[in-house]
């Protein structure tokens, strides 16, 4: 064989090699392409013969051809190139309604897997910090998932939220609550605003359990009750009261306040209230505190025995409060109702031509008299100023009994005592077109109305028949050596047959056990009172049973101690 026909021989035996090879390789793919087209062929197909060897493109699968950018043959046709999927993401999660009662299931709702495994739960809790979680479950695809929670408190308000995580990151689903039904809680409150024959009773519908409620009250002599009132609907906790009479004087009561809903019923202690056998007098009062601002408030041994002072008193007109801060009588007035009492106040501007200025005040008790309008300061007339510090004037009225009268709070300066006394009659007068319906009213405080100070030969407007003059010439009113009265009440004529009889200072000194120094740190001026029917508007104090009011006005001084009706 010639050295020609030799080489010749040895480039076929090659071409068949690679041709043989080439079809080995077909053979093995799964599919085939050509880098001259974007189309993919399946290894028998007619199309793939007359791709030349050395642009053949080999796929394994057809999600790796159709990644590739090639498209199915429509003569062999392979698979179809499945959807297009999105890089891994973190998942969507969505916080649904809880379902349940003294247990609960939590729900959510997983939107998306983020083409990842997921891992869905749930926080809760009592607070939005929550503090609980769920077991966490496995999750492949979108839907929604549930989990049961039990051991949860009734009327408790529980907060929670789904949870889902996958390897890219936790999302959290919003915040939602739900509230753990239970039949509602109510508390029994003791009664208030008891006459002879009325009083308001009170409970407190501490919780509602998350349910519409029905309250009202049970009351009777025993405790197996007889009487009941409305039932009233409640949606939220909160008090809630009702006025009843009818009551019999001098009978104690029991009753308790009841609350209903879906769940159940609960009642509240069992508590009692007495009704008087006749109505007590208010006792009305002027205190002249000296100095009363946040130096003396300062001083708790000093508040505490204001504060029981006050508690004597169903009215009290407060004079000298000094304070710019506005504090002392705010405090004075919490320390007063730290006992179970109910006083309020209220207060005029601070008045004077200097800088120190000086403050008037009513401190009443809610449970016997209400405020009756809005208090206000004299308006001195134009061109005139007969008053240092103009009256404060405010109505009250009884919260049983048909007493009202209309009150003038002063404190006159000193040096001017004569004039500021004589001028009251015009205030007094004033106010009565104020008040055209009302006849009787009150004037107290500290007046300077004695000693050096006034002259009693005076032509005193104030001083006539049209005036009765409660607290008289034979009271010391000052806790110092001196000899004098100089706070006062004085009623118009219409309000005498309302008036008790009973009227001076309060020893606060005797009745605390003080000593001077304690005593003075107090006040240099003892409180004084007066005490007035709660059924008032009657003619004459005889129509009473009571004799006409006289009173001496002989020296020595009479040193009276005020006996504490309203502790």
């Amino acid at each position: 064989m010639s050295y020609t026909n030799t080489k010749k021989v040895l480039i076929a035996i090659i071409v068949i090699g690679l041709l043989l090879s080439g079809f080995t390789l077909i053979a093995d793919a799964y599919f085939v392409g050509s880098s001259e087209s974007d189309v993919f062929h399946k290894p028998s197909c007619f199309y793939v013969d007359r791709i030349k060897p050395d642009h053949l493109v080999y796929f394994d699968t057809v999600r790796e051809a159709c990644n590739a950018g090639y498209r199915p043959c429509k003569r062999c046709n392979p698979p179809p190139c499945p959807p297009t999927l999105p890089p891994p993401s973190p998942p969507e999660v969505t916080t649904k309604d809880a379902t349940g009662g003294t247990y609960a299931t939590l729900n959510g709702y997983l939107a998306s897997t983020g083409n990842c495994v997921c891992n869905v739960w749930f926080e809760y809790g009592a607070t939005m910090s929550y503090g609980r979680s769920t077991t966490k479950m496995s999750k492949t695809t979108t839907g929604e998932f549930s989990e049961p929670i039990s051991g949860l408190t009734p009327g408790t308000t529980y907060h929670y939220r789904a949870v889902a995580s996958n390897a890219e990151g936790t999302v959290y689903g919003l915040a939602s609550s739900f509230c753990v039904l239970g039949p509602p809680q109510v508390t029994t409150i003791a009664a208030s605003s008891v006459s002879t024959t009325s009083t308001t009773l009170s409970g407190n519908l501490d919780s509602t359990r998350c349910l519409d409620c029905l309250v009202w009250f049970e009351y009777g002599t025993t405790t197996n009750y007889s009487n009941s009132t409305p039932e009233v609907y409640k949606s939220s906790p909160g008090t809630f009261s009702k006025h009843i009479s009818g009551l019999s004087p001098g009978t104690t009561y029991h009753f308790r306040a009841i609350a209903l809903n879906r769940e159940g019923i609960d009642y509240g202690a069992d508590r009692l209230f007495e009704t008087p056998t006749q109505k007590l007098p208010l006792r009305i009062g002027a205190f002249n505190i000296q100095v009363f601002g946040k130096s003396k408030a300062g001083k708790p041994e000093v508040m505490d025995v204001l504060a029981d002072i006050i508690r004597t008193y169903d009215i009290v007109a407060i004079q000298e409060i000094r304070d710019k801060d506005q504090t002392a009588l705010p405090q004075l007035v919490d320390l007063v109702n730290s006992k179970g009492v109910h006083y309020d106040y209220v207060v005029g501007p601070r008045l004077g031509r200097s800088s120190s200025k000086e403050q008037y005040a009513y401190i009443y008790n809610n449970q016997t008299v209400n405020l009756n309008g809005t208090p206000w300061t004299y308006p001195e007339p134009n061109g005139t100023d007969p008053f240092l510090r103009e009256p404060y004037i405010a109505a009250f009225r009884a919260v049983n009994g048909s007493f009202d009268a209309t009150f003038l709070v002063m404190h006159v300066d000193p040096d001017k005592a004569t004039e500021e006394i004589n001028a009251l009659d015009a205030v007094v007068n004033y106010t009565k077109n104020e008040y055209p319906d009302e006849p009787d009213f009150i004037v107290l405080g500290n007046l300077n109305a004695d000693c050096s100070y006034f002259d009693k030969d005076s032509n005193c407007s104030i001083c006539g028949d049209d005036y009765y003059w409660c607290i008289n010439n034979s009271i010391d009113t000052t806790t110092s050596a001196t000899n004098c009265t100089y706070d006062r009440i004085i009623i118009t004529s219409p309000a005498v047959p309302d008036y008790t009889g009973d009227s001076g200072v309060f020893r606060y000194d005797i009745l605390y056990n003080l000593t001077e120094e304690e005593t003075k740190a107090v006040s240099d001026h003892y409180p004084i009172y007066a005490e007035f029917y709660c059924d008032g508007n009657i003619d004459t104090p005889e129509k009473r049973g009571y004799p006409p009011l006289k009173f001496s006005r002989h020296d020595p001084k009479l040193y009276l101690i005020a006996p504490i009706l309203h502790p």
